[in-house]
């Protein structure tokens, strides 16, 4: 799978809530891993979650060991108070993935 085949994806929740759509990835080039999704939050959940639209939508990244897997959709390992505290701490790349089951 490449990237421009992720672009437009819709983004699950572990509970099954759509949070939003992939927009990009973000890639380290030392390693040539991603590191993150880039998602535009569907406009409810970023309110919800108290973010302030930019231009045409809320993007944010999510760290790819919060994903749980990848098909038509991208499917995340993390509630959706999870994710709202993931993406409210000041260093979200950093926050530890959710553990496993």
């Amino acid at each position: 799978m490449n990237s421009s085949e992720l672009s437009g994806r819709h983004v699950i929740g572990e509970e099954g809530w759509r949070i939003g759509e992939v927009k990009d990835l973000e890639v380290d080039t030392g390693s040539w891993q991603v590191k993150a999704l880039n998602v535009q939050l569907f406009p409810k959940v970023a309110e919800e979650f108290g973010m302030k639209k930019i231009l045409r939508g809320t993007v944010v990244p999510i760290v790819i060991e919060h994903v749980k897997g990848m098909g038509d959709t991208v499917i995340l390992k993390v509630s959706k108070a999870q994710l709202k505290a993931i993406l409210q701490s000041p260093e979200p790349e950093k926050m530890p993935s959710s553990p496993t089951v």
